[in-house]
């Protein structure tokens, strides 16, 4: 059933997706709703904006065993 989070691309992929699904989550709270985000908020996004754009392309890229095969 889990097959696909077994493998380090389908890892990388879920890493993206909720990296991408927070992002836009804080931004909708703040342009939607009004919620002007704090410093330590702005920061936060910094790091978890470079985790999913590392982590699809690790995704993408599919890895060393690809190449070793």
């Amino acid at each position: 059933m889990f097959d696909f989070a077994k493998s380090n691309r389908g890892i990388f992929t879920i890493i993206a997706v909720v990296g991408g699904s927070l992002i836009a989550v804080a931004l909708f709270m703040q342009h939607q709703m009004g919620l002007q985000p704090c410093n330590l908020c702005m920061f936060q996004r910094v790091f978890v904006i470079a985790a999913a754009v590392t982590a699809a392309v690790a995704a993408l890229h599919g890895g060393i065993r690809d190449y070793l095969n």
